[in-house]
């Protein structure tokens, strides 16, 4: 009985393999990233529904996202019209090594869905399979139309450094979805303040707040999220624990954020990033973006702080003045009587951190 059953397996899963030519692999090789990050395995949905779109087609819409994260797509050529097959071959190819992240669409997605229970360290991206934990849905476009929806580059983010540190920096670059045409490029930072820069991932553009709902006085602003979170929630794998209020806001001066990402931007600047990331927003109906580090970026140098080691800068800030509190002491003990300058030096605390002064002033409020 046992043999029969594999024998039937084996028997499904060549009905549902695409022989794959060498033409195709080295299309694939060439069009992929070098893989900075690894590699990230592709699960195709129901082959037998995909219409007029070839599966070559799907997985070529699908390779702008891997390698704009920096991956290498490796398909698994067995469509999910054969789950079971399809989801053996994810689990010997797990195994081998190598792969880092999974990227299921349609039926692909929920194969990812129950891949995660048992291999929850690999970076998921499921697209196009409602139900499914974090699914991506992009309103106002197709079903077959979703993998070129998630690399479309409406909203790129391009980060100025490789890793990800305390306090990162980049560019925002806005493009018409329907035309390309470039809308207009803007500065932003993120972190440098509290528990540090916003982690790398996908992030969703959630409900738009204005100032009638702007308790902190932020001013007008989108929501951001995780997928599958609620707005302003995304989990953090450095600190291993959840942020909350992370949001697009404008920054007044380039300083940094509490986790937010903040454009750079005078109320001019922002008046024409918020319009035209409505109109993109009205086009798409759903925005998604990543962020990334730069591989062609030079080492960062972002991190004045370690993660881990200072999450709260005013906790940094209140050791800092009573260090220079106590040197100030040891100063006047060493020096006898002392002069009146070194009288006001040990009596008078040091000030604050100057970035404190400078977060009021740029109006960081958020709780990332």
């Amino acid at each position: 009985m046992l043999l029969a059953g594999l024998a039937l397996l084996m028997a499904a899963k060549t009905a549902d393999v695409r022989p794959m030519d060498i033409t195709t692999q080295a299309t694939q090789t060439e069009a992929s990233h070098t893989g900075d990050k690894g590699t990230m395995m592709f699960l195709h949905g129901m082959e037998s529904r995909y219409g007029d779109k070839s599966p070559e087609e799907v997985e070529n819409e699908a390779r702008p996202f891997s390698a704009a994260n920096g991956y290498k797509l490796e398909v698994i050529p067995i469509s999910g019209d054969n789950p079971a097959a399809q989801e053996a071959a994810a689990r010997a190819r797990i195994k081998k090594g190598g792969i880092t992240a999974v990227y299921g669409f349609s039926a692909g997605g929920y194969t990812a869905n129950r891949l995660q229970k048992d291999f929850p360290e690999l970076n998921y991206t499921k697209i196009g399979a409602p139900g499914a934990s974090g699914d991506i849905e992009f309103e106002k476009t197709e079903h077959m139309d979703q993998p070129k929806a998630l690399a479309d580059q409406s909203f790129e983010v391009v980060l100025n450094e490789q890793d990800r540190g305390y306090r990162n920096t980049g560019t925002i670059v806005l493009r018409d979805p329907d035309s390309g045409a470039e809308l207009g490029t803007y500065q932003f930072a993120t972190g440098g303040f509290g528990r540090g820069s916003a982690p790398f991932g996908i992030y969703d553009i959630g409900t738009f707040r204005d100032t009638g709902d702007d308790p902190l006085h932020i001013g007008p602003r989108w929501m951001l999220r995780e997928p599958g979170h609620e707005d302003g929630e995304v989990y953090d794998p450095k600190l291993k624990d959840e942020r909350t209020a992370i949001e697009l806001h404008r920054l007044r001066v380039s300083t940094g954020t509490l986790g937010c990402i903040g454009v750079v931007a005078t109320p001019e600047v922002w008046e024409q990033f918020m319009t035209n990331l409505r109109l993109i927003l009205a086009k798409r109906g759903h925005v998604s973006f990543v962020l990334s580090g730069n591989p062609n970026a030079s080492p960062s140098l972002a991190s004045a702080l370690p993660f881990g080691a200072i999450h709260n800068r005013r906790a940094y800030q209140r050791r800092r003045i009573a260090r220079a509190n106590r040197q100030s002491r040891h100063v006047l003990a060493h020096a006898g009587k002392g002069g009146p300058h070194r009288r006001h030096l040990a009596s008078s605390p040091v000030r604050g951190h100057k970035h404190e002064t400078a977060a009021r002033r740029a109006g960081i409020a958020s709780r990332g």
